[in-house]
């Protein structure tokens, strides 16, 4: 798998304008301070949108717009599959497969069809939507294109996730959830041209191995979508418990990983995994926000330093659903100080479900 390229939405809001719009949703347009002290700390400082803040939090992205933000996606996703094609050395005609994750873009045909058109890929690629995986549909995206090679080696796979997290913002929902994901969400897209070993293309790229699945059981309410009867926009929340999934995952991911002391039957659910390797020294994770990173250090055992690109993302862009894992992994793979060739890392996203997606990676030599 090659770095990825991540493309942001066209209209940037700072958390100051945030809370400032975000105070439509109370009465007298006052938002309580308990409510903004709530917002300001899920560490998100800057974001972007596909439209204008303004609209996003006071006349929200109701059903009849779903049509055109299908088209909004489709054009990030055409200039970051561009670019990424691009540094590969391909032209579209060479994608076998296309791999696209959007839970944001709810028309039919799909942002996949306008994105083979846009592009220009041949109208046989193979097709592989990924639409109700939410967060850790970037990581599964690459895990099933990495099936595709293996089934047919000299595949080239094209995996492309576009979201607009903020057309869930329902701009009278003045609950709990609701405030913390106005502050947390952020649009974008992002793309990644996946090859096997033997077609390495230019540029930096790790090897994904010895992918892991969990659907963690009697979480199916912890994350959910929701719709407002009234207007039909459409809205995410959570529970208190959602962000304890990962902890209810430690036993799996645990056996997984080969380590000792997981918890009984969790072999069986983990899969076959390959035998245990080294430590890993890089860590690329789905951020979601403050807790679930807080999490996702206590489970894989690694510190705040080793999350810095998922704590970076987070602050700089939100949380972008499938998007953020792909943008963390770009940070890993240009940070002067990050793994060198042959030095082995994790991979980790979390999603509705509640879903856990992993698996295990090596910085890739040099191509030739």
């Amino acid at each position: 798998m090659h770095r990825p390229v991540f493309r942001p939405a066209e209209c940037t809001a700072t958390v100051d304008e945030v809370v400032e719009l975000a105070a439509f949703a109370f009465d007298r347009g006052v938002l309580p301070r308990p409510v903004e002290r709530m917002m300001r700390a899920t560490g998100v400082e800057t974001r972007s949108f596909v439209r204008p803040a303004k609209t996003v939090f006071t006349t929200g992205s109701g059903p009849e717009l779903w049509e055109e933000t299908a088209d909004l996606l489709a054009a990030m996703a055409r200039e970051a599959a561009e670019r990424a094609l691009a540094a590969a050395g391909l032209a579209p005609e060479q994608i076998d497969a296309l791999v696209l994750s959007s839970v944001s873009g709810w028309s039919m045909p799909g942002v996949d069809a306008r994105l083979i058109r846009s592009l220009g890929l041949r109208p046989t690629v193979r097709r592989l939507p990924v639409s109700v995986i939410g967060c850790a549909g970037g990581l599964y995206g690459l895990i099933r294109a990495r099936e595709q090679v293996a089934a047919q080696p000299d595949a080239r796979v094209l995996v492309v996730a576009t979201e607009a997290f903020s057309i869930g913002f329902q701009p009278r929902n003045t609950s709990t959830p609701s405030m913390i994901y106005k502050a947390l969400g952020g649009d974008g897209a992002a793309a990644v041209v996946v090859t096997s070993v033997g077609d390495a293309r230019p540029g930096p790229a790790v090897e994904l191995r010895d992918p892991f699945e969990l659907l963690v059981p009697d979480t199916e309410d912890d994350y959910r979508m929701t719709a407002d009867p009234r207007t039909g926009h459409l809205g995410f929340t959570s529970t208190a418990e959602a962000p304890q999934a990962l902890l209810k995952a430690e036993q799996y991911l645990a056996a997984w990983r080969g380590r000792p002391g997981a918890g009984p039957g969790a072999g069986a659910a983990a899969g076959a995994a390959e035998p245990a390797s080294a430590d890993p020294t890089f860590f690329v994770a789905h951020h979601g926000g403050p807790a679930i990173l807080d999490r996702t250090a206590q489970v894989l055992g690694c510190d705040r330093e080793q999350l810095r690109h998922s704590w970076e993302s987070l602050r700089r862009h939100g949380n972008m659903t499938s998007v953020s894992v792909l943008d963390i992994l770009a940070r890993t793979l240009d940070d002067p100080d990050g793994p060198r060739p042959g030095e082995e890392g994790l991979m980790l996203a979390i999603g509705p479900g509640v879903t856990i997606a992993a698996a295990r990676l090596r910085r890739a030599l040099p191509a030739n």
